[in-house]
């Protein structure tokens, strides 16, 4: 059964994130070829199957064109839809246009390349004022911004609003291209750097009940990391592709079910399931994961 379908609208951004997905080169950029029609009719299919939730990613979703129409059918079949948006293109009118689509919840993503706290409190406020969504903010924790987490769930939580803090994605493979990335881990912090930092984390997990995660973060950087029993890719979670390719976790583009634009879709499913079985008990699981994780079982 899927109960969560990840549906990436477009690779174009406004932005060229160092660790996204695509700059790193984990992902090959795609043609956008899916329309709302074409995601509707899958996710209809899937709602007969127990999808409950929707998360619309990029590239930048805010680009894609007729996205609130989107969001109105997936609503009106009763499916719980998350927006992640780096939060560029949040203009009062889009914060309105979204409101009235019947959007569920939306994260805005506080990638801050220095510790500029000045900074990270703009963006905060911005993406908060006139916002009537329920809004969470992601904030992208690497070894150049790590003096800001603290700040950030002092903001976050005199706000009232949601916070996850992520380390930025790592690969989990070698190469020059990658150099960058992987110089942004905070497996480079000096040792009272990351023991303070681990405070912040301590702290935020008891605030926003995510010590699971933030146990099993801090595991990663130990001399016994660990690794949840489960993953949730590969079994209850699907990833849509804007070329309208299915693969089962954003890391593994290697394990393709189908293309919902050619393939019979009971046949995907089928697939999948058979494919992607070495996924369910989190054999692969990384530091490249943690940017995804947010739920431990």
């Amino acid at each position: 059964m899927i109960e969560l379908l990840f549906i990436v609208l477009n690779s174009e951004c406004t932005r060229a994130c160092p660790f996204c997905f695509y700059n790193t080169g984990n992902q090959r950029k795609r043609n956008e070829r899916l329309n709302s029609g074409d995601i509707l009719r899958f996710t209809d299919f899937l709602k007969k199957q127990g999808l409950a939730n929707a998360i619309l990613s990029g590239g930048e979703p805010l680009l894609f064109d007729g996205l609130e129409r989107l969001i109105k059918e997936l609503r009106s079949a009763d499916i719980f839809t998350l927006l992640l948006t780096n939060g560029d293109l949040l203009t009062y009118e889009k914060k309105k246009e979204l409101k009235k689509s019947g959007l569920s919840a939306i994260s805005v993503s506080l990638h801050v390349d220095s510790a500029d706290e000045m900074e990270l409190e703009r963006k905060i406020t911005s993406a908060a004022e006139d916002m009537e969504i329920p809004l969470t903010f992601i904030f992208v924790l690497t070894s150049v911004n790590f003096s800001l987490a603290q700040k950030a769930l002092q903001l976050t939580r005199k706000m009232g609003k949601g916070l996850i803090i992520q380390p930025a994605f790592i690969p989990s493979f070698s190469g020059k291209t990658n150099e960058k990335a992987r110089n942004l881990s905070i497996a480079n912090l000096l040792p009272e750097d990351f023991d303070n930092l681990k405070n912040v984390l301590l702290e935020w997990g008891k605030s926003f009940n995510t010590l699971a995660f933030v146990k099993l973060l801090l595991s990663l950087y130990s001399n016994q990391p660990g690794r949840p029993k489960v993953c949730g890719m590969g079994g209850t979670s699907l990833v849509l592709n804007c070329d309208g390719e299915i693969i089962p976790c954003f890391h593994r583009e290697d394990i393709v079910p189908g293309n919902i634009l050619k393939d019979d879709y009971e046949s995907i499913l089928k697939k999948n399931n058979r494919l992607s079985a070495e996924l369910r008990h989190a054999g692969c699981f990384g530091e490249h994961c943690v940017s995804l994780f947010t739920e431990i079982r």
